[in-house]
């Protein structure tokens, strides 16, 4: 089993009301549910082996659940953080820092080892804390492909949505929100910037936790081929990115540009949008950016196009000597379809 982290926070309770504070809920996830006070202690019997429970809360919680022993009964292996309301700039800073140290692949010193998955609980936070907790997270995760990190911790957000006091409470996996902002930066990396090592990385992990779903569920065979299109979606942006990095004309305009343009036109592709909905605007400019660069040939009317549109992208990913060459190819282009001078010679990007 992966090595497990839970960060979550931890709460005073509804007002007045005696220890443990909290109502006895049953709390459901994934099939299965577990009655508690606590809804860490929910998440640690319904989320598989955790290795750690580190806990955050304000000063009044320390007092009234840690300094007391209370917590000691329910969680004996969590470890307290401290944090601030979050009133102040200052103090929001100052959760942002404490909840972003807490979601490094480091080990913390109470752990023998990194984690491999973190789970967040953010159920019990108190006014913004969530919201920065989730901005933390999200920080980390830009961390960790900065560092290079060849197979990030899994991550999942989780919400206790306790309604009523005799009824089940589910906890709602919220892991969609986070897993929205990371493929809008792999996006926005490709179309701004022109790179793909962020969308293939990303690609690559979701393709491998769909397959290992699909195969827990009973698929076998060609139907696994369906649960491999973020793999082919990142495989065909970093192709393209490739593409353009090294100037390989024909294979902008004829290969990878258009293998970039089958794989968004794909039923998968409308699966992606369908599971997070965010995203079909971000892949409709993809589907823009991508569908003038093609052409069937380099030495074509459309190919003389597609090399206008392609320098024009070039300046804007401020790409300049690869605009130049681009460009300088197009112009000969042009010139020569007006002349009627066009001699047979290689594609851009063939040898001979």
């Amino acid at each position: 089993m992966p090595v497990t982290r839970l960060v979550s926070i931890l709460g005073l309770g509804p007002p007045n009301k005696p220890a443990p504070y909290y109502n006895e809920v049953e709390y459901s996830l994934d099939g299965r549910s577990f009655k508690t006070p606590l809804v860490q202690v929910a998440l640690r019997e319904l989320t598989g082996p955790i290795d750690s429970v580190v806990l955050m809360g304000t000063g009044e919680v320390e007092a009234q659940w840690v300094t007391s022993g209370l917590l000691k009964k329910y969680l004996p292996e969590a470890t307290f953080r401290l944090i601030p309301k979050g009133a102040t700039e200052e103090e929001r800073w100052t959760l942002f820092k404490l909840a972003n140290r807490l979601f490094q692949p480091e080990p913390l010193e109470n752990e023998k080892q990194a984690p491999e998955r973190l789970i967040v609980d953010v159920t019990h936070g108190f006014r913004a804390q969530p919201m920065l907790i989730g901005a933390a997270l999200n920080f980390a995760r830009s961390e960790w492909t900065r560092k290079g990190l060849g197979k990030p911790p899994e991550v999942r957000v989780l919400y206790g949505a306790f309604e009523a006091p005799n009824a089940a409470a589910p906890i709602w996996d919220m892991t969609q929100v986070v897993e929205a902002a990371a493929w809008n930066s792999a996006l926005d990396a490709l179309v701004r910037f022109g790179r793909a090592d962020d969308l293939e990385r990303l690609t690559g992990a979701v393709a491998r936790e769909d397959l290992e779903k699909a195969k827990a569920e009973g698929v076998t065979g060609k139907e696994l081929g369906r649960y491999r299109f973020a793999q082919r979606l990142g495989q065909a942006a970093r192709g393209l990115a490739d593409d353009l990095a090294t100037v390989r004309l024909r294979n902008v305009l004829s290969k990878s540009s258009r293998e970039l343009a089958q794989v968004l036109a794909s039923e998968e592709s409308q699966a992606l949008t369908s599971r997070l909905p965010v995203l079909e605007v971000a892949l409709q400019q993809l589907r823009e950016w991508v569908t003038p660069l093609q052409a069937e040939r380099v030495h074509s009317a459309d190919g003389i196009r597609a090399m206008f549109e392609l320098s024009r992208r070039l300046g804007l990913l401020q790409r300049f000597a690869e605009q130049a060459a681009v460009l300088r190819e197009a112009l000969v282009t042009h010139h020569g379809h007006l002349t009627g001078r066009l001699f047979d010679r290689a594609e851009p990007g063939q040898s001979g």
